[in-house]
């Protein structure tokens, strides 16, 4: 039902919003990203990026939609080399989740 802001409140409550979504991930052996949302987020923009640690964006892992709760993003040929870096998640634009690992 609309509420005249043009909302569909009852089926904008059923989908993931950046603010209750809960991110992990780990990387897996140099090889991989690992990563596992709370609740899937369909029909929402997912951006994981890589920055380095003066906030320059490195390379974008994955960017688009999808209905997997759980996202295997390799590392392999991304043009990552050995440091620290950050990692940023983002849905709909809206940053939901940064923290950082470390390449060997």
């Amino acid at each position: 039902t609309q509420d005249g802001t043009g909302i569909d409140r009852k089926s904008s409550e059923n989908t993931a919003r950046p603010d209750n979504l809960k991110v992990s991930f780990v990387t897996g052996g140099n090889n991989a990203l690992l990563l596992d949302l709370s609740q899937p987020v369909p029909m929402k923009n997912l951006t994981v990026g890589v920055y380095n640690l003066a906030g320059r964006l490195i390379t974008t892992l994955f960017a688009g939609q999808t209905q997997s709760s759980h996202l295997v993003l390799p590392l392999i040929n991304s043009g990552i080399h050995t440091g620290v870096y950050m990692i940023k998640v983002s849905i709909d634009n809206v940053v939901v989740q940064v923290g950082s690992i470390t390449m060997q």
